[in-house]
């Protein structure tokens, strides 16, 4: 009687073990478990800022990070662009980025511009953010451009066709997101 009743319990058993295997979480695989840079293009030990790509020909993505230091007034601010070409890096410590990464706030009345500049090898790039609520019976207008001025781009002369182009980004992070590094660049 007992075998009998065995062999009637074992797809129930099946099922329930079943159902069971179906219900855990799958457990990261030990490639997956600390990656160098994490989705939005900063490391596991910075915060993202900003992260957006750029509708432009050459797939460019950009993350600005920041990475607290012993002093945290002064966290290490990381510009990183990828795309077609490749990828690169501007970083320095906030209050000592002079000539590498420069950000202006503008603000007037329901009005805000953010600009972003940062300077490497491969030129000058920037991203302007703007936020307009000026006419109150509308809604809002945001935007959000870069430009690239390649370094041996030469601009008013017979070479116009170099002259920088502003794309659009779509942005990962959330409307005027570039805020958080305002008090970094205050003077």
């Amino acid at each position: 009687m007992n075998s009998r009743n065995a062999i009637s319990r074992a797809p129930v058993l099946a099922t329930i073990m079943v159902g069971s295997l179906a219900c855990t979480p799958p457990q990261p695989s030990p490639s997956s478990t600390s990656p160098t840079l994490i989705g939005q293009g900063c490391e596991a030990t910075e915060e993202v800022v900003f992260a957006g790509n750029v509708e432009d020909d050459f797939g460019l993505s950009v993350a600005v990070c920041l990475e607290r230091q012993a002093d945290e007034n002064a966290p290490r601010i990381t510009v990183r662009y990828s795309g077609e070409g490749g990828g690169s890096a501007v970083s320095c410590i906030a209050g000592q980025c002079e000539g590498l990464i420069r950000f202006e706030h503008y603000v007037r009345y329901r009005f805000t511009v953010l600009t972003l500049s940062w300077f490497d090898e491969n030129g000058s790039q920037r991203i302007v953010e703007t936020f307009d609520a000026q006419a109150p019976d509308e809604e809002p207008t945001h935007a959000l451009t870069h430009t690239w001025l390649p370094s041996s781009a030469k601009i008013g002369s017979e070479a116009d066709i170099d002259a920088p182009q502003e794309y659009p980004i779509i942005a990962e992070t959330q409307q005027l997101a570039l805020l958080r590094l305002d008090p970094f660049f205050r003077r």
